[in-house]
């Protein structure tokens, strides 16, 4: 499930972090909506309960 996610976020985060990797040189304000906000937000969300449910029982 989380790798559904992962390759949608993972550019997201590296413009997000390193502001040379940016493609068009916007600021991350002007370049996502508050739509795509919500939508990157949830997934990392469903990514950490994900990871959060795997760790669980692997510890069991």
């Amino acid at each position: 499930m989380a790798s559904l996610f992962i390759p949608n976020l993972n550019p997201v985060y590296q413009e997000s972090r390193y502001f040379d990797a940016r493609v068009d040189n916007k600021i991350p304000s002007e370049q996502y909506d508050e739509e795509n906000a919500k939508e990157y937000y949830n997934n990392a969300e469903d990514i950490l309960k994900w990871i959060a449910k795997k760790l669980k029982t692997s510890l069991c």
